[in-house]
């Protein structure tokens, strides 16, 4: 028979905790189209050019449009305790027999490699996610069998405070855009005025290196701010090149519409750069087309070097004690 495409959802939990109550739920929700492939890895070649099994790759990528300070948090975590994860496909029938699965794939070995990667630019908010492993052909096809097992997706996330929404984790509250505020280097003075941007781009991505079971081990995130502005003034080009080669940086984001009230300040996500963490280096282009300057940060930090907070205090609402009050904004510090 033909099988219909589709993911139907897929989520990352605390290890140990998707089967029972799921613990800081990342759901991908709200997305660009995703992939989840599987296929050789590592096979072997005889004299005759025949290829033999070895181990079988498990990938799966998706850019979510609904990440916050609160999931990048979580997801820092995982890179470091490991973590559960589900992806489920479309049901491939309908009716009032028993729907057939399309494959509910529960990752709850805490042995899968996670990548992501931050975007935030002028004209877009995203986070890649990707998940990844090898296994020997045998584990591989009882991961497959077994994928046709559960009869109703488990856990149920609609009634989560977080990933709320539906069943496939969607939540527009959650919904997050471009909503620049500020970026000021060092922190109190800004680089450019919002309005002398001509374009930005802020991004955090994991680095490190593959085990034999092609499972990403992680030791660094990181960090890369970009930013080209029309302000391509003689004064302007002093200024950047006068400030210290590492200042504290501070990045500001307004939150999302859903949060925004007439009259009240929306909530802020703000990223918050100690000295002496990133670098910055500086190039101008006085052409007759265009006449520009442009300031990039950068540098690789550990899993160690971040400090969250949340509540009214930190852009956020509230006193930050519960999930919900942490997923409208907050603070991270990095030193």
């Amino acid at each position: 028979m033909d099988a219909r495409t589709g993911i139907f959802r897929a989520l990352l939990c605390q290890a140990g905790s998707l089967h029972n109550a799921p613990i800081g739920i990342v759901p991908i929700g709200i997305r660009k189209p995703g992939t989840y492939k599987i296929g050789p890895f590592n096979t072997l070649k005889d004299y005759r050019n025949r290829e033999m099994r070895n181990m079988m790759n498990f990938n799966f990528s998706a850019d979510s449009y609904q990440m916050r300070i609160r999931d990048l948090q979580w997801l820092i975590l995982f890179l470091s305790t490991g973590f559960d994860a589900q992806i489920a496909m479309n049901r491939q029938s309908l009716g009032f027999a028993a729907p057939a699965s399309g494959g509910i794939f529960d990752l709850v070995d805490g042995e899968w490699g996670m990548d992501f990667k931050f975007v935030n630019t002028e004209k877009e908010r995203y986070t890649t996610i990707t998940l990844e492993k090898a296994m020997e052909y045998e584990n591989a096809l009882a991961l497959i069998q077994g994928s046709t097992t559960p009869a109703d997706l488990l856990p149920t996330i609609s009634a989560d405070p977080i990933s709320g929404g539906n069943e496939r984790g969607e939540n527009f509250n959650n919904y997050a855009h471009p909503w620049f505020l500020a970026v000021e280097g060092p922190t109190g003075t800004a680089i450019f005025s919002k309005d002398e941007i001509l374009s930005r781009n802020f991004t955090i991505a994991t680095k490190g290196q593959k085990n034999g079971y092609n499972k990403t081990i992680v030791d660094y995130l990181s960090f890369t701010l970009e930013l080209v502005a029309t302000n391509g003034t003689i004064e302007k080009m002093t200024e950047l090149m006068e400030k210290d080669m590492s200042p504290s940086l501070t990045v500001k984001e307004n939150y999302n519409w859903s949060t925004y009230v007439a009259g009240v300040l929306p909530t802020s996500e703000i990223y918050k750069f100690n000295p002496n963490v990133l670098t910055h280096t500086s190039e101008f282009d006085l052409g007759d087309a265009r006449r520009t300057a442009k300031i990039t940060f950068q540098g690789d930090l550990s899993l160690d070097q971040f400090t969250f907070g949340y509540g009214a205090a930190n852009g956020g609402v509230g006193i930050g004690a519960t999930e919900t009050e942490k997923a409208a904004g907050g603070t991270v510090t990095l030193s």
